[in-house]
């Protein structure tokens, strides 16, 4: 549709950098050219999972990258610490989880998952990591805002332990 409406795009790689506005960095963690060649066709460990920063403060995106994709960024050298992780796969269980959890040490969890979907081995890998799990099926709609002095995590729903601002764990 892109090319149909001469639309100017071009794919996403882990590598490329994307400075959107002042002082906000988007860095794409996948796919790598390994996970698009070893697994064409696997959508979701070559989604496109991305570090979004502001100052000190750091946003992990995981996509819907699976125990593979996991693992890749786990061996790829990064640094994957991030103040607010959106869980990959939804949340599902991966025998990874708890290396990514420990690489990631988010203050702040989120799940996009129905709560029939959601393990409680996926809660307890995250919060033993430090982190208080937040989820779409609890929550609603999670909003999280990069501020001065910290971040605000609101869930839609207000369920009172979602709506708090954060100023601890600021820096990953």
């Amino acid at each position: 549709m892109l090319d149909k409406r001469r639309i100017p795009h071009r794919a996403a790689m882990a590598g490329d950098r994307l400075e959107v506005g002042r002082g906000n960095v988007l860095d794409v963690l996948a796919p790598t050219d390994w996970t698009l060649r070893a697994l064409a066709g696997d959508q979701n460990n070559n989604s496109l999972a991305l570090s979004v920063r502001h100052g000190a403060r750091r946003v992990l995106l995981g996509a819907d990258i699976q125990e593979v994709g996991a693992t890749v960024l786990l061996h790829a050298g990064l640094d994957l610490r991030s103040n607010v992780l959106v869980v990959p796969h939804h949340g599902r269980a991966m025998p990874n989880s708890g290396q990514f959890a420990a690489a990631v040490r988010p203050a702040i969890a989120i799940c996009s998952v129905r709560g029939d979907h959601l393990p409680p081995a996926t809660i307890a890998v995250y919060e033993a990591a430090g982190a208080r799990v937040l989820a779409t099926c609890w929550d609603g709609a999670v909003t999280v805002t990069i501020r001065e002095g910290g971040l605000g995590v609101k869930g839609w729903k207000g369920r009172a332990a979602a709506n708090r601002g954060l100023s601890n764990r600021e820096s990953p």
